[in-house]
């Protein structure tokens, strides 16, 4: 077994409706994170689906098995020099990937993604899977 992940909400999703690839790879980790950028998409998507009360059972579920990394001033420091730096650059992401990011570099964890935009900040440890 490996050590410890973040899990970004594209991977988070597909775990939640069963990827069999994706549950392979998150069992290969000790530890799972969870930046709090990810808990609040997957409580969203939760709440506007057909099946309100089953999905956030699971999204509870996954999460009660993951540290969550919060966010605090350091987090908001590193948010806005990545933002900077992917500005200087000409290759913005979304907003909600620049905190998530944030929070992965604040606790120096790598992220499992399916998004190929976190490539573009050179800093954060990732995983593409």
């Amino acid at each position: 077994m490996r050590g410890e992940i973040a899990l970004d909400s594209s991977v988070a999703v597909d775990l939640l409706a069963g990827d069999i690839k994706c549950l392979e790879q998150v069992n290969k980790y000790n530890t799972l994170y969870m930046p709090v950028p990810v808990v609040g998409e997957l409580i969203y998507g939760a709440l506007i689906s057909l099946q309100v009360e089953k999905n956030l059972a699971g999204v509870n579920k996954l999460i009660s098995r993951s540290k969550l990394i919060p966010c605090d001033y350091k987090t908001a420091e590193r948010y806005a020099r990545v933002k900077a730096e992917l500005k200087e650059t000409g290759k913005p992401i979304p907003e909600t990937d620049l905190w998530i990011s944030a929070c992965c570099l604040e606790q120096n964890v790598a992220l499992a993604t399916r998004d190929r935009h976190f490539d573009h900040i050179k800093s954060l440890e990732k995983e593409n899977w």
